[in-house]
């Protein structure tokens, strides 16, 4: 449905009907009032919803005519995973929605498109006992970390990206008004009528599409394209395909030896007498019989003819894949040099300029390696756990953070961002106490960091507790420089970050000098910053009005 006031927009819709011809169908509706948004919010009227309603009912009655067995439904400033509609179609259900997320004023926080009652509710309150506050808000935490978890789960509304089946669509599910509900919104009226008609209505969080809402969150969007592109590039993986006979002597060893080289190992005996096979099966389960008929081309053809990788590598059982230089690669992702001898630190820059897509690449390795039932090691345990908070899995990042923790092993300063990481986990699972907790933690290790106490900082600022925020921004302008122990460094938080987040907090509790003194030396580190040049004309005004009042 084309809705368009912008001719850009028509034009972008008509190029890419003329790019699918046959399977794009375009019907404008231009009469009406303009739909109005800026970077605030959205503005609804009667009139608008009720047009929308009508316009999506248009919509399922061309699909019932056209025989579709299904109907996707999807507002224009979503972006979706590429597989998103086949696995909603998989799941079987009737209506499923693919959750997203949106800030639906720009200073709240971030609430997914579906709810549990009413016509905004995330919990199930009795008509006749009412919920105490307390355990409204502690229900209302459970559904929104739930939606958080990967999965399928049943909901009491659902709006926009949503997968309608012919069954629903021919037993009456619509969007228009119901004339004895006042609640607001096309999508109400359509979860009542399917409630009303026996249909469940469900949500799947697994790849949470991305909402473009207001134009701030277009850089966000070109993060999530990226994101979900495929990678042209993911690597490689190894077939390490052998024929042997008899070679208990030194299987073993050649084996020992391409360990984190081959992704699979197939083993084709021709014919062993002693324990070659018996030692084979402590390496891979891929072991084949092959009757020998003198002919070392036949055997390493049928070999081969077993691998499922994208590479093919051949060894003798008396190969051994030794390591160069005395220095070894360490980690199947993220890998290290582990090397010996005098070590010297120069100021060189060395910029990372990634051109391809990220992908869940390193994710897939390390749940693999799970899989074949392997037991990480600490540096392996942390660097998952990443993988894991990178792709969204923030539950099981948590998890993971933990057991690497537990182990009171590797680097100190992964034990440190590993608690900083668990805190970011925390926050988005709406688990405030494990979060404090977490920050909290990081000082097990070593004195306070910066990027630590702006955590700390912001945390108490979001709940308004100005003065707890106010004493641990000024802690990180205290700590001086930062160590110099090789990790990575959050300068922001060593620099600016805390003397511009001390100017917001004294200008809430109307201290407009302290915050003009704060702003002065966060501009002193980043002199041409519009937010805090925008501080400086702001505060400006303030002090001139008190000193002229």
């Amino acid at each position: 449905m084309d809705d368009n006031d912008d001719e850009e927009a028509r034009g972008l819709l008509e190029a890419f009907r003329v790019q699918n011809e046959g399977a794009v169908a375009i019907v404008s509706e231009k009469d009406g009032q303009p739909y109005v948004r800026d970077d605030q919010t959205h503005y609804w009227n009667d009139a608008l919803v009720d047009r929308v309603a009508a316009m999506k009912d248009r919509i399922i009655e061309h699909a019932l005519e056209e025989g579709y067995d299904a109907l996707f439904l999807i507002d224009s400033d979503l972006l979706i995973h590429a597989n998103t509609v086949k696995r909603l179609f998989h799941t079987g259900k009737d209506i499923i929605s693919n959750i997203f997320w949106t800030k639906w004023q720009k200073e709240a926080v971030e609430l997914p498109q579906v709810w549990m009652t009413d016509e905004y509710s995330f919990i199930r309150n009795s008509r006749q006992t009412p919920l105490a506050d307390e355990e409204a808000s502690r229900q209302t935490q459970a559904f929104l970390k739930q939606m958080r978890k990967p999965g399928v789960y049943e909901v009491g509304g659902l709006g926009a990206c949503t997968l309608i089946s012919r069954a629903a669509m021919e037993k009456g599910v619509r969007f228009r008004r119901l004339p004895n509900v006042s609640f607001w919104g096309e999508d109400r009226h359509f979860c009542i009528r399917a409630a009303a008609l026996g249909f469940g209505l469900y949500v799947d969080t697994r790849y949470p599409a991305y909402h473009i809402y207001r134009d701030s969150d277009l850089d966000g969007a070109v993060r999530y394209i990226r994101s979900k592109s495929p990678d042209p590039n993911p690597g490689i993986t190894i077939s390490l395909c052998m024929i042997v006979r008899n070679e208990e002597e030194a299987l073993e060893r050649c084996l020992l030896s391409v360990e984190g080289v081959a992704d699979e190992i197939i083993i084709v005996d021709t014919g062993s007498t002693d324990r070659t096979k018996e030692i084979a099966g402590r390496f891979t389960g891929r072991i084949y019989d092959f009757d020998w008929v003198d002919d070392f081309a036949a055997a390493r053809n049928y070999a081969f003819g077993k691998a499922t990788e994208s590479y093919i590598m051949w060894l003798d059982a008396d190969d051994v894949v030794e390591e160069p230089c005395g220095f070894k690669w360490i980690g199947v992702v993220h890998e290290y040099l582990e090397v010996a001898g005098n070590i010297v630190q120069r100021d060189i820059a060395i910029t990372h300029k990634k051109d391809k897509a990220y992908t869940d690449r390193n994710l897939q390795i390390y749940r693999r390696r799970l899989e074949q039932g392997e037991e990480f090691l600490p540096r392996d345990m942390y660097y998952f756990a990443n993988e894991l908070n990178d792709h969204g899995w923030f539950e099981e990042a948590a998890d993971q953070y933990e057991k690497f923790l537990a182990t009171k092993q590797g680097w100190i300063e992964d034990q440190i961002a590993a608690c900083l990481k668990l805190a970011d986990c925390c926050a988005r699972l709406y688990e405030r106490d494990r979060q404090l907790r977490s920050l909290f933690r990081t000082m097990e290790y070593d004195r306070p960091r910066a990027d630590c106490c702006c955590r700390l900082g912001a945390l108490f600022m979001s709940e308004n507790r100005l003065q707890e925020a106010i004493y641990w921004y000024e802690t990180a302008t205290t700590l001086g420089e930062p160590p110099q122990s090789g990790a990575l460094i959050d300068h922001a938080s060593w620099t600016w970050l805390p003397h511009l987040q001390l100017c917001v907090c004294y200008d809430k509790l109307g201290q407009y000098k302290k915050a003009y003194e704060y702003n002065e030396r966060a501009l002193d580190y980043q002199p041409d910053h519009p937010s805090m040049l925008y501080n400086k004309r702001y505060l400006e005004e303030q002090l001139k009005e008190r000193a002229g009042g």
